[in-house]
């Protein structure tokens, strides 16, 4: 049951995990109220480590020449994209250390995957 999987993650640490979509909604909500109950720092520090995630996600895509938006992106996009992600680098390592370690702590320390649906 749920009350149980939380203790069955640490236990079998998976790799790859396929969840109902509400099962995969209680554990975010699990890990968002952890991250609104902390400190006015640990808020700020969430906040700066999602923003600089998801600049990196966006950049490393268009580096790779996948469109995002509404338009295919260019040679030019993808130089800039490069640039982009080798200056959040450093902010994203530390991030990864300081605050997406946990989270994925919190679901065995070695989830590669998870697939939701319904």
């Amino acid at each position: 049951g749920i009350r149980w999987f939380k203790n069955d993650l640490a236990k079998h640490q998976p790799e790859w995990m396929v969840l109902v979509p509400r099962v995969l909604e209680k554990v975010a909500l699990g890990v968002q109220d952890k991250f609104t109950n902390g400190s006015a720092v640990a808020k700020g520090l969430v906040k700066l480590f999602t923003t600089t995630s998801t600049l990196k996600s966006k950049h490393n895509n268009i580096r790779k020449g996948l469109v995002v938006g509404e338009e295919t992106p260019t040679i030019v996009d993808g130089m800039l994209s490069s640039l982009i992600v080798k200056a959040l680098a450093p902010l994203n390592f530390v991030g990864d250390k300081l605050v997406w370690s946990k989270v994925q702590a919190g679901f065995g320390g070695r989830q590669r995957n998870i697939n939701s649906g319904g």
